[in-house]
């Protein structure tokens, strides 16, 4: 390097970017903190509080967290950003971050007190925006008073080419009702001529939802407020419980209510009346709070907790939440429905999210093996939506529900899902691994088409219409066929992939289900963000299909299931789709056991 200034400056980068980091920092506790009141949380706490950052980013996800720079312990979020020296070549300057949006909330896992999230970081540098591409997350919950965030993004600017950065998050405060959460950061990273690095505190807080939820409610009838009431309150209510607002049988949870006044009038005394199916309405000693004056530009919050009756059955309730003024005339008004969990159901029931990973209840054998393929994204031809995050939860799901060591679970995502590394998986790595008496798997989610020898597979780089390009289905139930394997399961989230046999020097050993028959397409549950064959099958390897209660599911006992849940939930969207099970089911078959031990 012919400047030395350049190098300097380029050591001096690399020496800053390699300070950043919080590895060997000591968390000091974490705080959680509801209607104005904190509570520093127990170490023993570490499923509550994996518990609260799920719901705290399920609930920010779709939205921004901005970002500000703070003093620790500081509540004031003043929405600065925070700032982070960079080198770029012989330019020194400062990033300055904006925000971070949640694009997706993939998992929780309560075993090993891990969440999995996507994010796209916001900012400039020299005034000009940091482009960013979608980043992966994680937030490590190792105690109730240590929990971690990190997260690595690909970033571009201007000339700077790809830049790979990595944000490390100590959290030390949690804010639900505000949308509020602290940390120590320390941010690290760069490219071919850019590196920087630093740290400090800051402040993240989510976006308000706008316009986006809009109410279930009609709005209050015109003409019916009285003189000094303002009919433009703005109330936002929030239960905090499991995840996706699952509440079981005998356990607590909290009604979060915050109420605004934006208006220029000052309104009278207002009060809060939470009204709602008996069962729920029952649990929660009060149904009304007196709110006091609200005045113009401020608000008032109340959290309200009870305890679901311990013999409470799996359903649906509903709460309905109203701030009312004098007279009772409706200020504000938001309506929405609350899952229960009956005591001894299965985790998943009652629409209970899928997205919170089962404790492991597999006990597979050492030589058991699963390839998992998700292609969301094609380089020609459309997307399939929730392929990829279905592939990765499934992944999870096999190993702890049907046993299958992490060790040999192969999962290709994506750009990684090629003809190549799908042959390669499927020619030799899986031979490789399965031995005499052991079980296999093969999940594809993604897009089928015709192809010369009957149905195929669309890898990423495929294309329909080139059957060169696919990976015929008759090579995958062909090599399964030919395997040592005594049994084998193929799990098909792909349209116009399901066979029309399975070979027959197999016998019963090889079953292939898929998502649907003949033409039909393989359809989205989008309230879940997954497919809706692979949503069915999530629930049922979490207990739901197991139908004669003898803590195992089989083949058939998870097509039934699978079935009666798809083609009824494909109906009330109006649509057609019917899975399919080769071999057809037999009596005299012996149970193939999916899940359970």
């Amino acid at each position: 390097m012919k400047n030395p200034r350049i190098l300097a400056a380029a050591v001096l980068a690399a020496a800053v970017s390699a300070c950043s980091s919080l590895k060997n920092v000591a968390s000091e506790g974490v705080q959680l903190c509801e209607g104005g009141a904190c509570r520093a949380l127990a170490e023993d706490s570490r499923a509550d509080l994996a518990r609260a950052l799920y719901a705290f980013l399920r609930d920010a996800e779709g939205r921004e967290l901005a970002l500000s720079e703070a003093a620790p312990g500081e509540r004031t979020f003043r929405g600065k950003g925070v700032r982070i020296f960079t080198q770029g070549g012989p330019i020194s300057a400062v990033y300055k971050g904006k925000g971070m949006r949640i694009t997706d909330v993939l998992y929780l896992d309560l075993t090993e007190g891990v969440i999995k999230f996507k994010a796209r970081l916001r900012g400039t540098y020299l005034w000009v925006p940091v482009l960013c591409a979608e980043g992966s997350g994680t937030i490590t919950v190792r105690s109730g008073t240590d929990a971690r965030m990190r997260l690595s993004s690909v970033c571009t600017w201007v000339i700077s080419g790809p830049m790979l950065w990595k944000w490390d998050g100590l959290i030390d405060r949690l804010e639900p009702v505000d949308g509020l959460i602290g940390m120590r950061y320390a941010i690290k990273g760069g490219g071919l001529i850019v590196a920087g690095g630093g740290s400090g505190y800051l402040l993240a807080r989510a976006e308000k939802a706008g316009t986006a939820e809009k109410p279930e409610e009609p709005e209050p009838a015109k003409g019916m407020p009285v003189p000094g009431v303002s009919a433009a309150m703005t109330l936002d209510a929030r239960l905090y419980a499991g995840p996706d607002s699952v509440i079981e049988a005998g356990t607590a949870f909290t009604l979060a209510v915050e109420l605004s006044n934006p208006d220029a009038a000052a309104p009278g005394s207002v009060r809060l009346s939470v009204t709602g199916s008996p069962v729920l309405a029952a649990a929660l000693p009060e149904s009304e709070k007196d709110l006091g004056v609200v005045a113009p530009g401020q608000k008032a919050t109340v959290s309200l907790g009870g305890t679901l009756g311990a013999e409470t059955a799996s359903q649906t309730a509903s709460l309905r939440v109203e701030a009312l003024g004098e007279n009772g005339v409706v200020l504000a008004v938001k309506s929405f429905e609350v899952v229960l969990r009956g005591a001894g159901q299965p985790a998943g029931s009652a629409e209970a999210s899928v997205d919170e990973l089962p404790a492991a209840v597999g006990a597979g054998g050492p030589d058991d093996a699963a390839l998992v393929v998700g292609v969301s994204r094609h380089k020609d031809g459309p997307a399939a939506r929730y392929a990829e995050r279905d592939a990765e939860l499934m992944a999870k799901y096999l190993a702890r529900t049907a046993g299958v060591p992490e060790a040999n679970v192969k999962l290709l995502l994506d750009e990684a899902a090629t003809k190549e590394a799908l042959d390669e998986a499927l020619t030799r790595w899986l031979p490789g691994v399965l031995r005499e008496g052991s079980r296999a798997f093969v999940y594809f989610a993604g897009r089928g088409a015709p192809g010369t020898d009957g149905p195929a597979l669309v890898p990423f780089d495929g294309k329909p219409g080139e059957p060169k390009t696919l990976l015929p289905l008759s090579a995958v139930t062909s090599v399964l066929a030919a395997s040592p394997a005594r049994r084998a399961l193929v799990l098909l989230d792909a349209g116009g992939a399901a066979p029309a046999a399975v070979p027959a020097s197999a016998g019963r050993r090889l079953a292939v289900l898929s998502a649907a028959s003949g033409a039909q397409a393989a359809g989205d549950f989008d309230k879940a963000k997954h497919g809706l064959f692979t949503y069915a099958l999530l629930k049922g390897l979490r207990g739901e299909a197991d139908g004669d209660g003898d803590g195992k599911v089989s083949v058939d006992e998870l097509f039934g299931y699978v079935s009666g849940q798809v083609t009824r939930r494909a109906e009330a969207m109006g649509r057609e789709q019917t899975p399919v099970l080769l071999p057809e089911p037999s009596a005299g078959d012996p149970a193939f056991s999916v899940s359970g031990l």
